[in-house]
């Protein structure tokens, strides 16, 4: 079904306005438990790598990522390239959330020929995140180290619930005005519900801790995007994560 044209170009006004927009019940509580129950089980089962590897044959892959020497999240990698592997549930919602942001970006490729540029230099990918508890958290950082004419879009979508999964693990951000703002305590936002924002801006996730339940905070970033690289810088790149599996084994 074709969105309303109008509800659009008022998420693309507010974006350009502020840098950000939370879409509430993007997905279903049940549809979000589903979805991680899925990630999870594809987390034991796939080929781990120690550094972000994005090229258009790459399989989805997971990574325990940290900035520093913690262990703070574990990441699953999942490329649209594979969607032919993916269950249903993933098809469903991370499509719908590519769709969406490729929707309301259309009117601007056309405007700027370096944004249009930008974009088709990048690929496409999602980042789901487990936070692990106590340690978990990420740095103030942007995801794009300069402001485009035009932002350059990302969903950040809850798949986990607050006060229940996880405590604290707060994720923050600043929109084009400087302002900080925390998603949980500013914006409400609740598992199901997604931050759509330019890839640009200042955020962060403080440390993680321990809910009620064992689940911790999940997310997933929709329509992450990196630069490709050729088949021949990944060969490099796989060769000396082969080098390094086989020393620290030694």
């Amino acid at each position: 079904m074709k969105r309303d044209k109008q509800n659009i170009d008022f998420v693309r006004e507010e974006i350009l306005n502020k840098g950000y927009y939370v879409f509430k019940n993007f997905a279903s509580s049940k549809e979000c438990i589903l979805l991680r129950k899925i990630i999870s089980e594809k987390l034991e089962k796939s080929p781990v790598f120690n550094v972000r590897i994005n090229s258009e044959n790459m399989p989805d892959y997971s990574h325990r990522r940290s900035h520093d020497a913690l262990f703070r999240t574990t990441r699953y990698y999942s490329f649209y390239h594979n969607i032919d592997k993916w269950t249903e549930t993933e098809k469903k919602i991370l499509c719908k959330g590519l769709d969406l942001r490729n929707e309301i970006e259309l009117n601007w490729i056309d405007k700027d020929i370096e944004y249009k540029k930008v974009i088709s230099s990048l690929q496409d990918y999602n980042i789901f995140t487990k936070y692990e508890p106590s340690t978990g958290m990420l740095h103030p950082h942007r995801d794009w180290p300069i402001k485009l004419r035009y932002p350059l879009l990302q969903f950040n979508l809850i798949l986990s619930q607050n006060k229940l999964d996880f405590e604290s693990g707060e994720f923050s951000f600043e929109d084009y005005k400087k302002k900080k703002i925390k998603i949980h305590k500013d914006l409400n936002v609740e598992i199901g519900d997604a931050l759509l924002f330019d890839k640009y801006l200042l955020h962060s996730v403080e440390v993680t801790e321990k809910g009620i339940t064992d689940i911790g905070r999940w997310s997933v970033l929709i329509g992450a995007r990196a630069e490709k690289i050729t088949n021949f810088q990944k060969k490099k790149i796989l060769l000396k994560e082969q080098f390094k599996k086989l020393f620290t084994s030694i």
